[in-house]
C-alpha cells in the first residue's frame, strides 16, 4: 500500500503549499487526505508520482452555501489524471429571494449547515444503503480554529443532475422514492437516542419565510394577476401566519400520528444525480443523493412533497403522484418488514401529511421559479430562452398553488392561523 511517506518521498516540481482556489486548504493537505482515504488515488500513484495539481471553482460562486472546486491531479507518467471535488462552505450564494435582497441565511446558519453534512457523512452514511458520494475527508467548521470542508469523489464524468427547467422522468422519480424509503426506514429502525434531537430545523427562520413568502406572493399577484391574483387572495391570510409554516413544515407528522425521523430536508432536482449515458443524456439510475446540509427531525412527507412538487411540472406530477406515494409506502413497509418491524401508520395518514407538506412546497416552487429566471441577460437569444423558461416554471407554480388552495380546505384553520 502507498503511504504518505511514499507520496512525498520525492521533490515536487510545484509548490505543495499552494492553496486550492480561494480555500485555505493546500495541495499538501489534499494529497495527504487522498493517500489516507482514496483507494483509487493510491492505486494511481503507486508506480508514478504527482506532477501537478490545480483546482477551479465550478460553482461560479453560486453553489448553495458552498464553493465547489474541481481538483485535477496529473502524474509524471502522463496517464489519466485523477479528479476529485473539494466543497468548502461559504455564504456567497445563499440568495433565496428576489431583487438582490438580503438572504435569510447568516454565517452562523451556514456553519451549522456544513457541520450537519459532515456529521451525516461521518456517522450515518456508512450505515445507509442508498447511493451516496464517496467522501475521503470531512472536516468540521470550528470558527476561530479551523475551516471546514468535504473532500469527495468526482461524479461529473459519468453522472449529472437533470435540468430544473424540465421534469424528472418516471424512472428517475421511482429511483429517488425507493431511496427515500430506505433512508426513512433506516431512521425508523434505528434507536431514537442515536439521532433524535441532534438537528432541529433552524436553517429557515419561519418569521423570515413569512415575510419573504408573503411579499413575493403579493408581487406576483400584481405582476401576473391572471395567474396569481385569485390564488394570492386565498393564500395570503395563511402565508402571513407563522403557525401556517410551523404546521406544514414542522408539526404535521406528529399531529397525524407519523413518528418524526431525521429527514434529508432538501430533496429536489439539483440534489439528485443520475447515471449519464455515452451520448450525454441521463438514465434512470440514481447515482447519488447530495447535499445533506439541512437534515433535521421532521416528517417523511416533507421529503416526498419537496421532491414531487418542485421537481415535476404540474401535468407530470399529477400523472405520477399517486403511483409514487404508493410505491414509497410499499417500499418503506417492505424495508421495515425485512427487519421484523411493522409500519405504525397507514397510507391515509401519509397522504394527509403529504397534502399538508405540499402546501408549503407550492410556495417554494414560486420562489424557485423567480430565482432561476432572474439571471442577467446577455443577448436576445438568452432573453427569449429565459422568458420561455419563466413561463414554464410559472405554470408549474400555478398548478401547485391551485392545488394547495384546495388542500388548505382540508386542514382546520385553527392549526394554521
Amino acid at each position: 500500500m502507498v503511504t504518505k511517506l511514499q507520496v512525498f518521498s520525492s521533490a515536487f516540481s510545484f509548490d505543495i503549499k499552494t492553496t486550492i482556489g480561494e480555500s485555505p486548504f493546500t495541495v499538501q493537505w489534499l494529497l495527504e487526505a487522498l493517500t489516507e482515504g482514496d483507494a483509487a488515488f493510491v492505486a494511481r500513484v503507486k508506480d508514478t508520482s504527482v506532477a501537478d495539481v490545480d483546482g477551479y471553482d465550478i460553482s461560479g460562486g453560486k453553489g448553495y452555501f458552498s464553493r465547489v472546486y474541481k481538483v485535477t491531479i496529473r502524474f509524471e507518467d502522463c496517464g489519466d489524471p485523477h479528479i476529485v471535488i473539494l466543497k468548502v462552505p461559504g455564504i456567497e450564494s445563499a440568495e433565496i429571494f428576489r431583487n438582490g435582497e438580503a438572504s435569510p441565511i447568516n454565517l452562523e446558519r451556514v456553519i451549522d449547515c456544513h457541520n450537519r453534512e459532515v456529521y451525516f457523512y461521518k456517522h450515518f452514511a456508512p450505515k445507509i444503503e442508498i447511493p451516496l458520494v464517496r467522501v475521503f475527508r470531512a472536516v468540521e467548521w470550528i470558527p476561530g480554529k479551523q475551516m471546514g470542508c468535504i473532500l469527495m469523489e468526482n461524479l461529473c464524468e459519468n453522472s449529472d443532475t437533470a435540468s430544473f427547467y424540465g421534469s424528472l422522468s418516471r424512472g428517475q422519480v421511482e429511483a429517488v422514492v425507493k431511496s427515500l424509503a430506505k433512508l426513512h426506514g433506516f431512521f425508523l429502525s434505528t434507536p431514537r437516542e442515536q439521532w433524535a434531537g441532534k438537528f432541529q430545523l433552524t436553517i429557515m427562520n419561519t418569521e423570515e419565510i413569512v415575510k419573504g413568502g408573503a411579499r413575493t406572493m403579493k408581487e406576483m399577484a400584481e405582476e401576473r394577476p391572471e395567474m396569481f391574483k385569485e390564488i394570492a387572495s386565498q393564500l395570503l391570510p395563511y402565508m402571513k401566519s407563522q403557525r401556517f409554516y410551523d404546521y406544514t413544515i414542522r408539526d404535521l407528522g406528529v399531529e397525524l400520528g407519523i413518528p418524526p425521523i431525521l429527514i434529508h430536508g432538501d430533496v429536489w432536482t439539483n440534489n439528485v444525480m443520475f447515471d449519464q449515458r455515452a451520448d450525454g443524456s441521463l438514465g434512470d439510475g440514481l447515482r447519488a443523493l447530495l447535499d445533506w446540509q439541512i437534515i433535521h427531525d421532521g416528517c417523511i412527507a416533507f421529503d416526498l412533497a419537496r421532491l414531487l412538487v418542485i421537481s415535476l411540472d404540474g401535468d407530470v406530477r399529477r400523472e405520477l403522484e399517486a403511483h409514487m406515494l404508493e410505491l414509497y409506502f410499499d417500499s418503506l413497509k417492505a424495508f421495515l418488514a425485512e427487519r421484523n418491524l411493522e409500519i405504525t401508520f397507514g397510507f391515509g395518514q401519509l397522504l394527509e401529511a403529504y397534502k399538508a407538506a405540499f402546501i408549503t412546497q407550492s410556495v417554494f416552487v414560486l420562489l424557485f421559479a423567480i430565482s432561476f429566471t432572474s439571471k442577467p441577460i446577455i443577448n436576445e437569444f438568452e432573453k427569449k430562452l429565459q422568458d420561455a423558461r419563466r413561463e414554464k416554471l410559472y405554470l408549474r407554480a400555478y398548478n401547485a398553488l391551485e392545488e394547495a388552495v384546495e388542500y388548505l380546505k382540508e386542514i382546520p384553520s385553527d392549526k394554521l392561523l
